[in-house]
């Protein structure tokens, strides 16, 4: 969400322009600088101001809208189809509210009809003037045209997906994966993560400083020719269901306002400074974390979950879903696949990511992937189900298991569940990362996740860092927070802003891999 005018800020954070991530497709339109773009430009005559208008708002009129899918959906019992519509508004008009004033209705029979509407308004472009809004429409309706006003946004918040996305199903998204994979940041300037950083702790300076973890050294063999490849796994909790449903009795209200608790998130991020990102539970992708880690030169792709639980609280920022960055200047994107999983031939709400990527270093490939599985007690063999799933997607794309592997994932299951034990005996040969910081290297760590809510005192394994056993090898892994460092109101806090604990591992290639991947 972003920070309101009457808040002090640092200056990154306050400058922060949203990315948003739709492309027009007007051919032929160019950039200030006189290169060819695929932007719009506004029209050098606005149409005349409705009288419905107020505050003489410049006029845009859009008159290509492009299907977002062309399934039904339902919305307030009515057959509906999605349109995805994108205006081009100049500056001074980045900080601006955009309206609907008047749609015009094309019927099959030709008839036309005036309607006059405010829909989807505070919405706030990025730093081209890019408004991108949803619309939905009866079916067997065109549009001819729309006419939009755009206005002094004050301090209204901006929402990506607007309570109509509750109805957007996941077909209709697989199908236009462009949607959900992030532009190249090409207008944005880079950011020092060292400022960054510097910034974040300003805006946390009220609140205690962040607990001292260290890396524990697993190197068995000599030193890699090539730099590690650092491999971050975080389920950073939602903000939604931290705020609205997940019940952290012991947390107080103040520790969860986003405004901090995102700063808390980039802190961790930037302090172990991964090469590969992989987060469960974000639902502040595209006006947080895609605009900034893109800033820093990481490239970015996410995938909802079909049916966000966050898309039942109040106020919601859109659904929650997976996210996987990776830094552009270590590797190149060779393959990337949105999953959705299946359990017993039945499509789930939960999904995964998973990427082929080249290191540039050595020209290796390998492939990551994300996930969260099906969350509570009662749901092992569906959980076990979609582990199934996940692995057989997985043996494709790793055209069996001639590719590495690291899967990073909050899997909801204890090493006790059937999911675990697919993954440790899988043919991928895999083996858990955070294993080897046992004394014997064959256990998980006692917990990676520690909260209390009114159901009482939660201290879970869940969280899982699982690699191929012999082609790569394990160099460090990021020590847990003891009990004494998370306290007795557990997680999140003042302190630590999610319930679940972030894993970090280095990974090297073995130069000779024995034997299968």
């Amino acid at each position: 969400m972003p920070v309101t005018a009457d808040l002090a800020r640092p200056p990154l954070l306050t400058r922060l322009q949203l990315a948003l991530p739709f492309r027009t497709e007007v051919p032929g339109s160019r950039n200030p600088s006189g290169e060819a773009s695929a932007y719009r430009s506004a029209p050098p005559n606005p149409p005349p101001r409705p009288a419905c208008e107020s505050d003489n708002p410049k006029c845009i009129r859009s008159q290509n809208l492009k299907h977002y899918s062309d399934s039904r959906h339902t919305f307030k019992n009515k057959d509906v189809k999605l349109f995805l519509i994108r205006v081009f508004a100049k500056p001074p008009f980045q900080e601006a509210k955009l309206k609907v004033i008047r749609k015009i209705i094309r019927r099959p029979n030709g008839l036309g009809k005036l309607e006059n509407k405010q829909l989807l308004g505070n919405w706030k472009s990025n730093a081209q003037g890019i408004f991108s809004l949803f619309l939905y429409s009866p079916v067997g309706v065109g549009h001819s045209g729309l006419i939009f006003s755009v206005c002094s946004m004050g301090n209204g918040t901006s929402r990506l997906y607007s309570a109509l996305a509750k109805t957007l199903n996941s077909s209709a998204a697989s199908q236009h994966a462009e949607y959900l994979v992030s532009p190249d940041p090409e207008h944005l300037e880079p950011i020092d993560p060292k400022e960054l950083l510097e910034e974040c702790r300003a805006v946390l300076h009220t609140r205690p400083p962040r607990y001292q973890r260290d890396f524990v050294d697993l190197r068995t063999d000599c030193p890699s020719s090539h730099p590690p490849v650092r491999v971050m796994q975080w389920n950073i909790l939602a903000q939604a269901l931290g705020e609205g449903k997940d019940n952290f009795v012991q947390c107080p209200v103040e520790a969860l306002k986003w405004e901090e608790r995102k700063c808390l998130i980039l802190e961790e991020i930037l302090a172990y400074q991964p090469d590969i990102l992989c987060l469960q539970e974000v639902d502040h992708y595209f006006d947080t974390f895609q605009p900034l880690l893109s800033r820093l030169g990481y490239q970015g792709t996410f995938f909802p979950k079909p049916w966000s639980p966050c898309l039942d609280v109040e106020h919601n920022n859109g659904p929650d879903g997976c996210a996987l960055f990776f830094l552009q200047n270590r590797f190149k994107l060779v393959h990337s696949a949105n999953i959705r999983l299946t359990a017993m031939t039945l499509k789930t709400n939960q999904v995964a990511i998973a990427q082929t990527l080249e290191c540039k270093e050595s020209g290796r490939q390998f492939c990551i992937a994300v996930t969260h599985l099906k969350a509570r007690t009662g749901w092992e063999q569906f959980r076990s189900a979609q582990g199934c799933d996940l692995l057989q997607n997985l043996q494709n794309i790793t055209q069996g298991a001639k590719l590495p592997l690291i899967v990073c994932g909050d899997f909801n299951a204890e090493p006790t569940e059937e999911v675990y034990k697919h993954f440790a005996s899988s043919s991928l040969n895999l083996n858990s990362a955070y294993k080897l910081l046992s004394a014997d290297g064959q256990s998980e760590p006692p917990y990676t996740t520690w909260k209390i809510r009114t159901s009482g005192e939660c201290r879970h394994t869940l969280d899982y860092i699982w690699y191929s056993k012999h082609a790569l090898s394990v160099r460090s892994a990021l020590d847990l927070l003891t009990e004494e460092q998370i306290g007795p109101n557990r997680l999140p806090s003042f302190n630590y802003p999610s319930d679940h604990l972030s894993l970090v591992c280095d990974f090297s290639f073995n130069e000779e891999p024995d034997g299968l991947l």
